[in-house]
C-alpha cells in the first residue's frame, strides 16, 4: 500500500481497510482478542478469523454506524472511545490487543496504553500500527515547499492528534510501562525520478525510515517482561 493508497481514497476506507499487510503480527492460538478501533470489523473478519478461526473477537469503536457492522463479525463490540467508555472490559482476559492506527488519533494515547496493559492475560502482547510522519511524503513538501497539507485520510489525515517517529514510538511505550519486542516498518514506498536522486544524497543509512508509511509494534508490559 503506498502514500496515495492510503491520502487519496474517500473517508469511508477509515472503517472498511481489513489490514492483511498485518497478518504476521496475529499470535496463532490467541483464544479471546481486543480490536481497539475496531472500524467495521474488515480486519476481524479477513485477518483474525483466518489466523484464529475460533478466537472470540471484542472491540471497541467510536463510530456507532461502524459498531453495528462490526457487530456482525465480533462477538462482542462496545461503542465509544478507548478507554473512557471501556471501563467494563474484563481484566486480564486477552491474548492480544490490537491498535491499529488508533494512537494517533487519541488526546491521550499514553493513558491508552497504560490502559490496555491490565486488559492481558499473562502472556498477551499488543499490536499497534502506527504512521511515521518522517515518511518522504511528509518532509519532502515540507522541507522544499513549506507545506504542511491535510487530506482526509492517510498520513496527513487531518483527524491525527498526534505524530510519531521510530524513536518516538519507543519512548511512548517505553514510558507508559511496555517492552518492545518487535518493530518493524511496514508498507514500504521509494521514491523514483529526481525526488529518488535527492534522498539518496543523504545515505542510505540515515533515510531507510523515510520510506515506511507506518511502523508495526509489538509488545508487552514491563513487569511481564522482568519477571
Amino acid at each position: 500500500m503506498s502514500p496515495d493508497d492510503l491520502g487519496n481514497h474517500s473517508d469511508t476506507l477509515r472503517y472498511t481497510a481489513t489490514r492483511d499487510e498485518l497478518r504476521s503480527f496475529v499470535p496463532t492460538g490467541a483464544r479471546r482478542v481486543l480490536d481497539v478501533g475496531c472500524a467495521d470489523g474488515g480486519f476481524g473478519a479477513t485477518v483474525l478469523r483466518a489466523v484464529n478461526p475460533g478466537a472470540e473477537l471484542w472491540g471497541v469503536e467510536p463510530v456507532a454506524a461502524a459498531a453495528q457492522v462490526a457487530r456482525g463479525v465480533y462477538d462482542t463490540v462496545v461503542t465509544g472511545l478507548f478507554p473512557e467508555d471501556a471501563a467494563d472490559l474484563p481484566i486480564g482476559a486477552f491474548d492480544a490487543v490490537f491498535m491499529l492506527d488508533v494512537l494517533e488519533h487519541m488526546v491521550d494515547p499514553e493513558a491508552a496504553l497504560r490502559a490496555a496493559s491490565p486488559l492481558l492475560a499473562p502472556e498477551g502482547v499488543l499490536v499497534a500500527s502506527i504512521p511515521n510522519v518522517r515518511h518522504y511524503d511528509v518532509w519532502w513538501p515540507l522541507v522544499r515547499h513549506g507545506r504542511w497539507t491535510y487530506t482526509d485520510i492517510g498520513l496527513m489525515d487531518r483527524t491525527h492528534l498526534r505524530w510519531f517517529t521510530r524513536s518516538s514510538i519507543v519512548e511512548l511505550f517505553v514510558a507508559t510501562g511496555w517492552e518492545v519486542m518487535t518493530l518493524e516498518g511496514i508498507n514500504r514506498s521509494e521514491p523514483v525520478g529526481w525526488k529518488a536522486r535527492a534522498i539518496a544524497r543523504f545515505g542510505r543509512a540515515h533515510t531507510e525510515d523515510m520510506f515506511f508509511v507506518q511502523y508495526a509494534v509489538t509488545a508487552r508490559p514491563l513487569q511481564v517482561a522482568s519477571s
